[in-house]
């Protein structure tokens, strides 16, 4: 795959001057210098439970959160991307993934017949601040938003 420059990242405008190059340093890191973003979502653990991680036909090493860390650490996955708890319960024995917090989630407890899926904000910004301060290796942070809920201005706003 073709590598691409620091010059070559395009930067939005509304990235401030001061952030400009933690920018492009966390750009080519999350796509490996490439331009092109593999991303390994890990947050399943809370919007799936663990009903996607047991039964016939999954290997049981799949119920195990660190399996993903180490999935993670050994492929081509340019970002790790879960939820603050599950990366601070791993990133000190995993500290070459480059990681995305989500920053929301929700369960899926709640069926859409029930209510509009509404996934809040579960972490302060600061917070994941502080872990990437201590020497976590967060690249970005991410947020889900459900278009169309009665819930999208709240999430939106947050």
């Amino acid at each position: 795959m073709p590598k691409i420059t620091a010059a070559q990242v395009k930067v939005p405008v509304d990235v401030m001057p001061e952030s400009r190059d933690i920018y492009i340093e966390n750009y080519l890191k999350a796509t490996r210098g490439t331009g092109r973003l593999m991303l390994f979502a890990c947050d399943q653990k809370i919007e799936h439970l663990n009903a996607d991680f047991y039964g016939e036909g999954i290997d049981p090493s799949d119920l195990d959160p660190e399996h993903l860390f180490e999935i993670g650490s050994r492929g081509v996955v340019g970002v790790l991307a879960g939820q603050r708890g599950l990366i601070a319960q791993y990133a000190a024995d995993y500290p070459e993934i480059n990681y995305l917090v989500k920053m929301n989630s929700k369960t899926n407890l709640v069926k859409t017949s029930q209510d509009d899926p509404y996934s809040p904000q579960l972490y302060d910004l600061g917070a994941v601040l502080d872990m990437r301060d201590a020497g976590v290796n967060i690249v970005g942070i991410g947020y889900t938003i459900y278009l169309g809920s009665e819930y999208e201005a709240t999430m939106m706003a947050e």
